[in-house]
């Protein structure tokens, strides 16, 4: 069973390390999070395909994730890590102004 919903309004920063957890589990966890501006994801298994939406991420680092795709939409990142595999290529949309 997945994570339904969180409701987290004043949480800053988020990191999570080595967490098992699907896209639809990160969705739903950042749906809650709407003062978010620092999100790490390290090591997270299960994620393939996630997308982040945010008005208020202004730093994202993922780190060695299993994702095949990560689809970001941010317009006040100001920062963005991406640490990987040469074995494991990840393709990457960042969406960085309103469409």
């Amino acid at each position: 069973m997945g994570l339904h919903s969180a409701s987290l309004p004043s949480l800053i920063s988020l990191s999570l390390v080595s967490v098992k957890l699907k896209d639809q589990d990160l969705h739903n966890l950042l749906l809650g999070c709407c003062s978010l501006e620092k999100l790490l994801l390290n090591s997270c298994a299960g994620l393939l395909n996630p997308k982040v939406f945010s008005f208020s991420l202004k730093f994202l680092e993922i780190m060695s994730c299993t994702c095949r795709t990560f689809q970001v939409e941010a317009m006040n990142l100001k920062s963005f890590l991406c640490h990987g595999s040469p074995r494991d290529p990840m393709w990457l949309k960042l969406n960085l102004f309103r469409p």
